[in-house]
This record gives C-alpha cells, sequence and structure tokens, in this order.
C-alpha cells in the first residue's frame, strides 16, 4: 500500500544557532530514502514563509522513484537558515499539497520553536495525520502535542540532535512506509563495529540506513577509512558483502536491497577520527516495506505528575496479535525541571550574549541564553538531565504486553521504547520490531 508524506522542516534561525539545522538535514534525507516506488512525496521547508523545496514544480505530491528521491534529497541539503517561524504558511502548503490524495497520508511537522510570524496555525480537519517533532526543550511542546493529538497524528520530543533520526524511523513504522527497527550506535573513533538485523522469509525489498550527527564525517569506500571517515557496508547471511549505497549524503547512507536473503544482516559501522570527537553518534536501522507484522505501542499518560505512566504494546501479522513475542522495554525520563535547570543557570546568565538570531526570531532573552549555553557544550546532547532504565523482559503469550512507568514525579518527556523479537507463524518467518513513545507528564 502506498503513502502520500509532506516532511515540513523548520529552517529558522534558532536552528542553526542550536546546532540543529545540519543533522535535521540529514535525517530528514534519511527519512524521504525510506519511500517505495509508488510513494508520494512533497518537501516543504519554513521560515519567514514557506517554500516547497520538492518538486520544483506542480502543487501536489508526486509519485517518487529513486532519482527523484535524490533530487529532494539534493533540495534538502541545500536549505539555509532564515529567521523567523511561519507554522501557519508550513501547515497551508502541507494541505494543499495533499487536497484530493486519497489513501494513506501524513505531515511531519519538525519545529524547535513557536510559532512567531504569519498568525495562528489552521488545521484544516482530521484527515490528514500530522507527527509532530519537538527538536530541543525549550520550543512549544504543548501545542505540538495538541496538533498530533487532534488529526490522529503522533507527538514527538527530541531533547537532542541525536534522538531526531530514531524518531523519524519511527515515524517510518507508524506511517505505514515500512516495518522494521532502529537503535542508537554509539562508538569510539578509529573502531569497526557491527549490528544485527533481522530480514524476513517473505521480504522482497530490505531498506538499511544509517545517519550520523556530524555531517563532517563523511561517508568513504576507503577499507579502512581514513582522516574525518566512515565506512559503512552490509555482510548478508550468506557471507556477501555490500560497500556501495543506494542514496549517500552529508551524514547519511542508506541501502535498498531487493530480493534479500532472509536471516541475519550485519550492518557494519568503521569509524576512523570522526571529526576529532570522542565518540561517533549515529543511529541504524532496517526496514521491509512490504510487510505485514508491525508492532503497535500506546502510552496513557498520568493523571498527575507522580501517578504511573500506564502503556500497552502489541506485535500483530495482519492485524492479528503474534503470540510469543519477547519486548524489552527501556525509560528515558527527566531527572531535573526545565525551570529547576534555568535557576541553576541563572548566575551565569549575564555573561551570556543572546544570540541576535534567538531574538528575531522571537525567542525570549532568558530562553535564548539557555540556548546559546547548550550550543556551546557543542555534545548534542541538551542540559536538561536524563536518566534510561530498563523494565522486566517480558514473553507475553497473547502478544500483548501491559506495564507501566511507576514513577513520573519529575515533571517532562517520558519517553519509552519497545523491541520486540519473535516468530510469526502467520508469515513463517523470524522478525524484529521496534518502537518509541513520548509523553508530557
Amino acid at each position: 500500500m502506498s503513502v502520500s508524506i509532506v516532511p515540513l522542516i523548520d529552517t529558522s534561525g534558532s536552528m542553526a544557532v542550536y546546532n540543529y539545522l545540519a543533522p535535521a538535514k540529514a535525517d530528514a534525507s534519511t527519512f524521504v530514502n525510506m519511500m517505495s516506488p509508488g510513494d508520494q512525496l512533497a518537501v516543504v521547508a519554513f521560515t519567514n514563509t514557506a517554500s516547497i523545496i520538492f518538486p520544483t514544480s506542480g502543487s501536489s505530491v508526486v509519485a517518487v522513484t529513486q532519482a527523484q528521491l535524490n533530487s529532494a534529497v539534493q533540495a534538502i541539503q541545500a536549505l539555509g537558515a532564515g529567521v523567523r517561524t511561519n507554522m501557519a504558511a508550513a501547515l497551508a502548503d502541507g494541505y494543499s499539497l495533499l487536497s484530493g490524495v486519497t489513501g494513506s497520508t501524513g505531515m511531519v511537522l519538525l519545529s524547535d520553536g513557536m510559532w512567531n510570524t504569519g498568525g495562528q496555525p489552521t488545521l484544516n480537519g482530521t484527515t490528514v495525520p500530522i507527527y509532530t517533532i519537538a527538536l530541543g526543550a525549550h520550543g512549544e511542546t504543548k501545542y505540538l502535542n495538541q496538533v498530533a493529538a487532534t488529526t490522529g497524528g503522533k507527538y514527538y520530543q527530541s531533547p537532542d540532535a541525536w534522538t531526531l533520526q530514531s524518531i523519524y524511523n519511527d515515524i517510518v513504522n507508524q506511517a505505514s512506509i515500512a516495518q522494521g527497527v532502529s537503535q542508537k550506535a554509539p562508538q569510539p573513533p578509529s573502531k569497526f563495529q557491527s549490528y544485527a538485523a533481522t530480514v524476513e522469509s517473505n521480504a522482497q525489498n530490505q531498506y538499511f540506513s544509517v545517519a550520523w550527527v556530524d555531517p563532517s564525517i563523511q561517508f568513504t569506500t576507503n577499507n579502512p577509512p581514513v582522516g574525518d571517515q566512515v565506512n559503512i557496508s552490509l555482510q548478508d547471511p550468506n557471507g556477501a558483502v555490500y560497500t556501495v549505497p543506494t542514496a549517500v549524503g552529508a551524514g547519511f547512507a542508506v541501502f535498498k536491497m531487493a530480493s534479500p536473503a532472509a536471516g541475519q544482516w550485519q550492518i557494519g559501522v568503521w569509524t576512523a577520527a570522526v571529526g576529532g570527537a570522542s565518540e561517533f553518534k549515529a543511529t541504524w536501522g532496517s526496514f521491509n516495506p512490504d510487510s505485514s507484522v508491525s508492532l503497535a505501542l500506546s502510552a496513557t499518560a498520568p493523571d498527575e505528575p507522580g501517578a504511573p505512566l500506564r502503556f500497552h504494546a502489541e506485535a500483530r501479522d495482519g492485524g492479528e496479535p503474534v503470540p510469543g513475542v519477547q519486548m524489552t522495554a527501556v525509560v528515558e525520563a527527566p531527572t531535573h525541571t526545565l525551570d529547576e535547570v534555568k535557576a541553576w543557570l541563572r548566575p551565569h546568565f549575564e555573561r551570556i550574549e543572546p544570540p541576535a538570531e534567538l531574538l528575531a526570531d522571537g525567542v525570549p532573552e532568558d530562553t535564548a541564553r539557555l540556548i546559546a549555553l547548550d550550543a556551546r557544550q557543542g555534545n548534542g546532547e541538551g542540559l536538561i538531565p536524563r536518566r534510561s532504565y530498563p523494565l522486566l523482559e517480558s514473553t507475553p503469550p497473547s502478544g500483548v504486553y501491559e506495564g507501566l512507568v511507576a514513577d513520573t514525579r519529575v515533571r517532562g518527556t517520558y519517553t519509552l521504547r519497545i523491541t520486540a523479537h519473535g516468530y510469526s507463524e502467520r508469515s513463517k518467518t523470524h522478525f524484529a520490531r521496534s518502537r518509541r513513545v513520548d509523553v508530557e507528564v
């Protein structure tokens, strides 16, 4: 089943000051390359105004080929920073591009801040789900959460640039572009690491992706890589090695394999100097665009901080539960609130000059100082402390995993990640799936 998707990419001044624009372009490029021939795509960028950057002519989404996806990537990679944030114009363009389109549709709205020009954004009914991504902790998270809930989409909060690709990968699953698994891939410089990915026995195609935070690190086929380079390769279950991606660019590489051998593949990542950083920060994904096996994940926000956050996960094949699936849950939770962090840092604010680009983008002065201090860290991980911890593994006979996060006393965004491994008797295949959900407490 084909899908029609319109990503809306915020290119306001704060995106550049916060060092988000470059990784956002790499992650959006990876995302569009998960689309298959026959899927329909258009891309909108917005700052003071909005503009349709793909396709270059026409007023509707277009059915894509790989050559057209390459053109869309070129347009995304060429984006520069503007000043303000006209979310209303972006949504209007998105609705216009999808007008009259039937079947599965959606918009992906990425923004690091609140709309501040163009007037109140208008939601044109609930026929088009909008998947919203709040990039950083300083934006209008409540509004983006409301947009997703109103339209039947899904809300995500990315506290740092590294988390963004895993969110895009979840949208690949959520929007039925493909079904698969995604994980972060941290490793030290000058090291080779492989990551296992399951290809189902009935897969006609399999898409593998690696996206990394620092786009100045270049993909290479050099073996070994040298300087600020990374070598990405695939190995199939029979030992055959593939080294030439279908699509590659600043910060990403995508392999699209037709008639892949079933079983366990290895995604090889070999780093060199990685820009002088102490760690190569990447996210890998493996997706089957034709699979009937999916993992559904939902969560209910507690009525008040401190009450349990309850969630429901279910592996399905053709809409029916898959029994005996091993599921693992990991929670990422804030340890302090944004207001607490601001209070700790306020003594340092007088020594921080708020960037003019942020003030022009309508960012309050104290928040602008906080963003500048956050960007000065240079590690892309944000200022708000967070902790990750596992919940108990579960192999529910029914295929349904009901669980809870007991401690939600700190206000903020709680992220729950579920990974499922199992065998579907209906499709006669082993599979792996991952999903995430973000809940504001």
